[in-house]
């Protein structure tokens, strides 16, 4: 069970949508106006949280909830649906073409491309820091979140689960992994 608040923030992480009081705001009421049409909303149970009354919803609700706002997350998230429509696809014809060969194979695959999931190699260090300085100057790399996203994606091509490959932060970690020279991992500075 989860109160409205703790899944507003899931999807504000999940769909990289920029945390501010505003956007929470603009969230809860499109969450609550769909549990209102679906009669969740009235039906929840309720909790104390913080020595106040707080409605919390059970994962198959939220489920039901995200679906009914996926699109209007992913408007919200920046990226076109487009875009996610066309990775979406791409991950969905990896996952059937894997689904045919042997987990075992797969899996020792993926190593043998990754041999340690865990390290960002010096050579991608160097080749999107030097794309960056001949841009123009630009910020850090987010080494933290590339990994994050090296990670999720690693994470989701060993899995022969649809939801798995079709998730939006398996979708968004691809699209920023795509980017060009990796500029989702460094912004230009105002100079």
């Amino acid at each position: 069970m989860k109160t409205l608040s703790e899944f507003i923030e899931e999807q504000i992480y999940n769909y990289d949508i920029e945390d501010t009081s505003r956007n929470k705001k603009k969230l809860r009421i499109k969450f609550v106006r769909e549990l209102k049409k679906l009669n969740l909303w009235e039906n929840a149970q309720e909790k104390i949280v913080d020595k106040a009354k707080t409605k919390v919803f059970s994962k198959n609700e939220l489920s039901i909830l995200l679906k009914r706002t996926e699109n209007y997350l992913i408007k919200q998230s920046g990226i076109s649906l487009e875009e996610y429509k066309r990775v979406k696809k791409e991950n969905l014809k990896i996952l059937d073409e894997q689904i045919n060969i042997d987990y075992e194979e797969e899996k020792n695959n993926i190593y043998r491309e990754y041999p340690d999931p865990d390290i960002i190699s010096s050579q991608e260090k160097v080749e999107v820091m030097v794309s960056a300085l001949f841009e123009r100057f630009f910020t850090p790399i987010n080494v933290e979140q590339w990994q994050k996203d090296k990670n999720t994606v690693i994470e989701s091509e060993s899995s022969y689960n649809k939801e798995d490959r079709t998730a939006i932060n398996v979708l968004q970690a691809n699209i920023r992994l795509e980017s060009h020279n990796k500029n989702a991992y460094y912004q230009e500075k105002k100079l």
